[in-house]
């Protein structure tokens, strides 16, 4: 008996310094179910609109020595406050 048991000391040690993992014979397989939604869509500039000043007019055509404003309208389907930054 204990001569047994010291082969099964050294066989076990042996698979631990291999890295060999020793999986009971009778394990059951399993097999992971789930899912996950990388949702997040581009936001869409749903207007751009020029203007004469913050609260004017808004224009058409621009001269090159006038201050104007900008406002654009933006939708995002999951919010607003994860944008950084809008390239038009």
């Amino acid at each position: 008996m204990k001569r047994i048991l010291e082969g099964l000391f050294i066989i076990g040690m042996i698979a631990v310094m291999a890295g060999v993992c020793i999986v009971p014979a009778m394990a059951a397989e399993v097999s992971p179910e789930g899912s996950f939604n990388l949702n997040n869509a581009a936001p869409e500039v749903t207007g751009v609109v020029l203007y004469e000043s913050f609260i004017g007019n808004p224009i058409d055509t621009m001269d090159p020595q006038t201050e104007y404003a900008v406002m654009i309208s933006i939708s995002d389907s999951d919010k607003l406050s994860d944008l950084t930054n809008i390239v038009l």
